[in-house]
């Protein structure tokens, strides 16, 4: 990165098929450079919509047709996906900024999940 910020976005699309458009339809948001989708009902095969100028990576449901989780990055950017654990109270996916070391944790819950008790104990596990 040549500046000193990085402007991430993060938003849940309850569906990144039904959604995409009204995503795209707002340039304040597009002009972000990491835009992460969570709940975006992906599947382990999945094809979803790519924005332009931006990469993507994601990580298919776990456990429910709601989860999933889709970033896109500007192509100026040098972004590793770290593989991570599976989790059984959430979706998890691990973005590594390599040049400046930073890493971005980007998770959705379940809404099922509702003993909390055992989502903070997984999360120990990151």
């Amino acid at each position: 990165m040549d500046c000193n910020y990085l402007n991430v976005f993060c938003s849940n699309i309850r569906s990144i098929h039904q959604n995409f458009n009204l995503l795209e339809s707002f340039p304040n948001i597009l002009s972000n450079d990491i835009i992460i989708t969570n709940e975006a009902w992906l599947s382990k095969l999945s094809v979803f919509p790519n924005l332009k100028n931006n990469h993507n990576v994601f990580t298919a449901c776990q456990h429910n047709k709601a989860g999933g989780i889709v970033a896109y990055y500007n192509t100026n950017l040098s972004i590793e996906k770290i593989p991570s654990q599976l989790f059984t109270t959430f979706d998890c996916m691990i973005l590594w900024l390599k040049p400046e070391n930073l890493y971005i944790i980007c998770i959705y819950r379940h809404p099922i999940v509702t003993k909390f008790y055992y989502y903070l104990k997984e999360l120990d596990h990151l």
